[in-house]
Formats: structure tokens, C-alpha cells, sequence
């Protein structure tokens, strides 16, 4: 009998047929059984609860009003957190998964399309996360100069896992109280989330990835249809908002992707070497800036040229 692996997700009444299509696709190619909860942000209908657990005949959905009791208690001492979880449906992810059972973290967003039959690794009680294409984090790199708390690079949290030990709450509350770190939460960007898990992460002091060329975000493959040369390490993409649509459909159906489709493959990973450092997020900022630019057509040839004359 295969392992069973209790997963997390957060759902919300939107694009909830898309996000049953990939949570399915999850499910159904994975080697080990899969038991889902879905934590619903407050916005299904009692139609999409029933759709749910119909689609998805093993997982149980954990209402929002049936968790609120249990851990609104557990935040009432760190205000900032409290604050932050009622602002923003977003952290819901960060508290709510965490504080409203006891258990290990095994989370997964509800836009990650699986391609491939495959099995899980064992975890070992190391956070791990998906690896980003670039620190989609809440600060700018000028903010960055002037934080003190270290940080692992490229954290995604569309998928990941966090041994409970781990999770600190005083510590989530102390970043809170960092000037810079909330005006995330004043500014409302939902990159806040996953920049708490990462700093969260760090303060373990290990961490892992999964290998980037199994376990992909879209735009590594799309741009934004699907290329025919795509690695065939390729188990599953996180399809962020941007990207779905045409990139989707392409996805669901390339010839390359759906043979062997009876064959597992072994998820791998790969550990975190070093912290983000102040000069490798700034120079990433400047490359992501100069290629705008020049996608926009401010450059042609010579940076002393204006737009009108090139």
C-alpha cells in the first residue's frame, strides 16, 4: 500500500473549475494516495462545495467559519499577524494552514497542472519549496539594502513543505514589526505570504528546492504557447495567471508530454547553498527593468539614442 499524504490547498468561488482540473491532475498522477483538505477562503457557495467534493470524492473542505474560532485564539497575542490574516485572503495560506491543526505542512496551489505520473520524495523535516524564476518577493532591492533578517533566494510557495516545528509565530510577528516588511500588509502585496515563508525557511537554517526541471513555473515553457522542445524532465507547471488560456490548452495536449504516461517519476530536489544577497537581487532588478526597456522599444542600438530617433 502507497504512502498517504494529507495536502493543503486555499480555494476561493474563482476559476474553480480550473482549479479542480489541476488539483485533479495532482491527485490522479500521483504514485502515493492523496488526501486533500481545502481550506475555503470564505467565498464558495454551498454549489461549489458540492462540486468540489464531488470532483474531488477524497478531500474534505475546512470552512472558514468553522476554522475562525480556533485560530483567531491563537493570533490574539501577536497583533500585527492578526491584522495581516484579516486584511488579506493571502494569508490565510500563512496562518490558517498552520495554526488550525497541529500537523506538518504539505501545501499546494490550486494553478499547478501535472503533466507526468510521479512520486513524491521523502521530506526529512526540510522546509522545501519550489524554485522561482526570479525573488518575487515583497520588497524592492532598496528596501533590501536596509533589512537585518537573512532570506533564501527564489522561495515559491505553489507548492511546498514545512515541518510544524519549524512554523514561529513570534518570529512572523517580529518580521510584522519591521517597517519596511509591513508595508506589504499597507500596500496590500501578495508577495508578502510567500516572502514570510521564506524568511521562515531561512531561520532553519536548511532548505531545499525542487528540481527546477521537473517541477517548473510557466514561464520557463510558455510565451506563452507551449514549445515542442520542452525538457522531458518536466512533471508539472505552475500556471500563474498570465499564462494560462492558450498556454493551457496547448499544455494538455502536446504529443511529447502525454506518452509514457504510465511510468513514475521520482521527484528530486536540490538544497539551498547560500542566503540572497543585496547585489544578486539589485542586479536582477536592473536586468528585469533594462529588458523592459527594451521590450518597450526605449533602446535600439545606442542608450544615447531617444525612443522618437531610433
Amino acid at each position: 500500500m502507497s504512502d498517504i499524504y494529507k495536502f493543503k490547498t486555499l480555494l476561493g468561488h474563482n476559476n474553480l473549475d480550473f482549479s479542480i482540473t489541476c488539483l485533479r491532475s495532482f491527485i490522479e498522477n500521483a504514485e502515493q494516495e492523496i488526501h486533500l483538505q481545502i481550506f475555503e477562503d470564505g467565498s464558495l457557495t454551498c454549489d461549489d462545495k458540492k462540486h468540489l467534493t464531488s470532483a474531488l470524492p477524497k478531500s474534505v473542505i475546512v470552512d472558514k467559519n468553522l476554522r475562525e474560532k480556533t485560530v483567531v485564539k491563537k493570533l490574539s497575542d501577536h497583533p500585527k499577524c492578526f491584522y495581516y490574516r484579516n486584511t488579506s485572503n493571502y494569508a490565510q495560506k500563512l496562518f490558517d494552514l498552520a495554526l488550525f491543526d497541529d500537523e506538518d505542512i504539505f501545501y499546494i496551489d490550486s494553478d499547478i497542472f501535472f503533466i507526468k505520473k510521479f512520486i513524491l520524495p521523502k521530506f526529512d523535516q526540510v522546509p522545501t519549496f519550489m524554485e522561482d524564476t526570479h525573488n518575487a518577493y515583497s520588497f524592492q532591492p532598496v528596501d533590501f539594502w536596509q533589512l537585518k533578517y537573512p532570506i533564501f533566494p527564489y522561495v515559491n510557495s505553489g507548492l511546498f513543505f514545512f515541518p510544524r516545528k519549524w512554523y514561529d509565530l513570534d518570529y512572523i510577528e517580529k518580521l510584522l514589526n519591521d517597517v519596511i516588511i509591513y508595508k506589504g500588509v499597507t500596500k496590500k502585496i501578495s508577495w508578502l505570504e510567500q516572502t514570510l515563508w521564506a524568511y521562515l525557511a531561512t531561520k532553519t537554517g536548511k532548505l531545499n528546492y525542487f528540481d527546477d526541471q521537473q517541477i517548473v513555473m510557466a514561464q520557463q515553457i510558455l510565451k506563452p504557447t507551449v514549445s515542442n522542445n520542452i525538457n522531458k524532465e518536466v512533471i508539472a507547471v505552475h500556471l500563474v495567471f498570465t499564462l494560462r488560456g492558450p498556454g493551457f490548452n496547448a499544455l494538455t495536449t502536446l504529443p511529447s508530454l502525454i506518452t509514457n504516461r504510465n511510468t513514475y517519476q521520482q521527484i528530486k530536489f536540490k538544497p539551498a547553498k547560500s542566503n540572497l544577497n543585496r547585489v544578486q537581487l539589485t542586479s536582477e532588478w536592473l536586468r528585469k527593468k533594462w529588458h523592459m526597456l527594451t521590450a518597450k522599444g526605449w533602446y535600439n542600438k545606442s542608450i544615447f539614442l531617444t525612443r522618437k530617433q531610433a
